[in-house]
């Protein structure tokens, strides 16, 4: 390995004529059509199926408020949460949270998702049209599933479970006092509904104490969980606790490491999951409609 301290810049000379090049007499039209296909791409209206919507979410720099005269805590890096070396509980996990009800609130409210991130903007509003295709088209009012990666993953598996109902009409109850805001929050923002799905790729398992209520008992919630064979970041194990601690859990192991894997094989399955998720869920509603419906009679 080269010391960079030592290197030094050797100067080349040139070949090339230092006459400057002659403007573009095109360049105006360029620049206006440049113009006209950025305003475009900006009012682009999202998908009436925003199955994955809260992964619009990112983290971000989070601040923690102290008493007075205390300067206010500022994690250090973007992240959902960080680990304390000490007790293993996780800082932020909070405001992580927020991040995620906040972003919820925005998707089911009908913000427009453009290249990945919530705008405020509607369907509907100034320079926002829906296409053609999509009219008619029933929107889903809640979040249908989340999908995420390494940290996002873990993250995903705890907002499914932290939403996840025992029983119709009875969510997960909260055992830890200061938990309590941020899962009423999450709960609202979904307008009470568990998700349908969940797929982690690379994710781990929740260690500290203080999360145990998300797991027990196990997730019901369907999840998948894409594992890489040469993942040197997350240990094996800690993924493998993850799907232990969910009852109805799919295993994808890909030959690679850590990373998304976006070749067709390995996305295939992916869709395959999901849509098998919502015509599940669509078929108990409609069995759970007829029953109601048989009562009445």
């Amino acid at each position: 390995m080269a010391d960079s301290s030592s290197a030094q810049s050797t100067p080349v000379e040139s070949s090339a004529s230092t006459t400057p090049a002659p403007p573009n007499a095109n360049a105006p039209a360029q620049q206006k059509q440049q113009k006209q296909q950025n305003n475009k791409k900006q009012n682009r209206p999202p998908h009436p199926n925003a199955i994955a919507a809260a992964a619009n979410a990112k983290p971000k720099p989070v601040k923690k408020e102290s008493g007075p005269g205390e300067e206010k805590e500022l994690s250090d890096s973007w992240a959902w949460f960080r680990r304390e070396e000490a007790t293993w509980n996780y800082r932020f996990i909070g405001e992580g949270f927020e991040r995620l009800a906040e972003t919820m609130e925005k998707v089911n409210g009908g913000a427009v998702v453009v290249d990945g991130l919530v705008t405020d903007q509607k369907v509907g509003e100034e320079g926002v049209e829906e296409p053609k295709e999509l009219k008619g088209v029933v929107r889903s009012e809640v979040i249908d599933g989340v999908i995420g990666f390494s940290q996002g993953g873990a993250m995903a598996a705890m907002l499914t479970a932290a939403m996840e109902h025992l029983s119709p009409g009875h969510p997960r109850p909260v055992l830890t006092a200061e938990h309590e805001a941020w899962a009423r929050q999450i709960r609202d923002a979904n307008k009470g509904q568990p998700l349908k799905f969940c797929v982690s790729y690379s994710g781990f398992f929740a260690l500290p104490p203080e999360l145990g209520w998300l797991w027990e008992p196990k997730v019901k919630t369907p999840t998948m969980h894409f594992l890489g064979s040469l993942d040197t970041v997350v240990e094996e194990s800690r993924s493998r606790r993850l799907v232990e601690a969910c009852e109805d859990a799919v295993v994808v192991v890909h030959p690679g490491g850590h990373y998304v894997p976006v070749s067709k094989e390995w996305v295939a399955p992916l869709v395959g999951f999901i849509r098998g998720c919502l015509e599940r869920y669509k078929k108990e509603e409609e069995e759970g409609k007829k029953g109601e419906e048989e009562k009445n009679l």
